[in-house]
């Protein structure tokens, strides 16, 4: 049977990060669980395999994966420190979101570094230092471009950039703005748009997005609720004609998905969407999209708006429950989402992966569940049983036990002299330091096969 060595320096750094986020985690008053969930280790039952594996006790977090349509690469956003643009970083890393571009290939064990997993750094070039600039919800336009916003000086702004495979070491790549608002021209402007979470529509003619506005007079002030527009995508080399609303303003409404057929599409918003008083919850909702209304004046906002999940407040907690990232099942029989609601027999609100019907006809039921946040969600192309997970349960458990059972191998065949105890101690010393990632960072993982 083939044996991969156990890297000594990856021990050494796991080593010395395990004391470091000791003392980061402090004593943990996590209480006992009772649950009777079924469990398969530290995660439900299926089959899962990490895509990132590195280590850091600064706690870097991968959010917000997206599989491309060929289903051989994920884009994400990283901290700017993952993949750092210098060599000679600031004192405080800067709080900038990167676009990060990886191979959807198992990692089988621990890595010092995203950059030896195969990572790039997607580099946009817009002008300024590259670490400035804020980018975020990348999404695959097709297997060679994607999609996704970049802060502005006017505001977040959608974008698009061919990807090429592989990017080149170092690449700059050209973004291509897709809407601006009138406004934008204008110097003497005081009210700014934000453009955020864009997703194409699958024939790719259509992106939904979500858009506030407000005012600077030395601070933001909102002036406009948060809404669902659509825009149509744009020919190269020119800008969108062709943008509309289609939800009514909301404190919050956001993280827009399609449905397969591209009829319908499902987001996250707080309850006032439907005109009630009170904001309550984040919930899940959904509404038709019909472009023959689209070019009227009289555009109809949320056109058979439909509320998938219905929350009771979190025990008096001032934050209630947050439904969010949701997305529909490639045969549109099922939304995904992310929920800190109550498990079943759980008595802790980690966020985990939730699924409900697609006309809400059911409670909602969870399908992923790791005790730590898993806190997103999406499906891998034309795949009714296979997602993508940003998660912070740490190094699954199957990982765990290969991981211990070549170190007690190899620990054996250095030192002739060591007793099988003496061994057996220093491999589950190893395992024991890796468990310290969990609820520190957030990976890349995919998940499949969960009966």
């Amino acid at each position: 049977m083939h044996r991969k060595r156990i890297d000594q320096r990856v021990i050494l750094t796991v080593a010395a990060i395990a004391v470091v986020s000791a003392l980061i985690i402090g004593c943990s008053t996590r209480p006992e669980v009772s649950e009777t969930l079924p469990m398969s280790g530290n995660h439900s039952p299926g089959d899962l395999f990490m895509v990132t594996a590195d280590t850091s006790s600064d706690g870097y977090h991968y959010l917000e994966p997206q599989m491309s349509p060929d289903n051989s690469r994920i884009v994400f956003t990283a901290d700017w420190s993952a993949l750092p643009t210098t060599s000679h970083p600031p004192e405080i890393a800067p709080l900038i979101r990167q676009i990060i571009v990886i191979d959807a290939v198992p990692q089988d064990s621990p890595l010092i570094s995203l950059g030896l997993s195969g990572a790039k750094l997607v580099r946009i070039n817009a002008g300024g230092e590259l670490m400035d600039i804020q980018k975020g919800t990348p999404s695959w336009i097709n297997d060679q471009s994607i999609l996704f916003w970049i802060e502005t000086s006017n505001g977040a702004r959608l974008a698009r950039v061919d990807l090429p495979n592989p990017v080149p070491e170092g690449m700059m790549l050209q973004p291509e703005i897709l809407f601006n608002e009138p406004e934008d021209s204008n110097p003497a402007a005081y009210q700014f748009y934000e453009h955020r979470e864009p997703a194409l529509s699958p024939d790719g003619r259509w992106i939904a997005f979500s858009k506030f506005g407000y005012i600077i007079d030395g601070y933001p002030i909102p002036v406009t609720g948060q809404s669902i527009w659509i825009m149509e995508m744009p020919q190269p080399g020119s800008q969108s004609e062709i943008v509309f609303q289609v939800t009514a303003e909301a404190a919050v409404a956001t993280e827009p998905s399609w449905s397969p057929d591209g009829s319908m599409l499902v987001f996250q918003a707080t309850t006032d969407i439907t005109g009630a008083p009170e904001l309550g919850p984040k919930e899940i909702f959904t509404v038709d999209f019909d472009t023959t209304g689209y070019a009227q004046n009289d555009i109809v906002l949320n056109r058979n708006l439909n509320r998938l999940t219905n929350s009771e407040d979190n025990n008096g907690s001032p934050i209630g429950v947050r439904n969010q990232s949701p997305v529909f099942s490639p045969d549109g029989q099922n939304i995904m989402f992310i929920s800190d609601r109550r498990a079943p027999s759980i008595t802790l609100r980690e966020k985990s992966v939730w699924s409900i019907p697609s006309d809400g006809g059911l409670e909602p039921s969870i399908l992923f569940f790791s005790r730590y946040d898993d806190v997103d969600v999406t499906f891998a192309p034309g795949l009714n049983n296979r997602i993508i997970i940003s998660s912070a349960m740490g190094y699954p458990t199957e990982m765990l036990d290969i991981i211990e059972q070549e170190a007690f191998i190899q620990i054996m065949e250095e030192d002739p002299g060591i007793t099988i105890v003496q061994a057996t101690s220093q491999a589950a010393a190893i395992r024991t330091e890796l468990e310290f990632f969990e609820g520190v960072m957030s990976h890349i993982m995919v998940f499949s096969n969960w009966d």
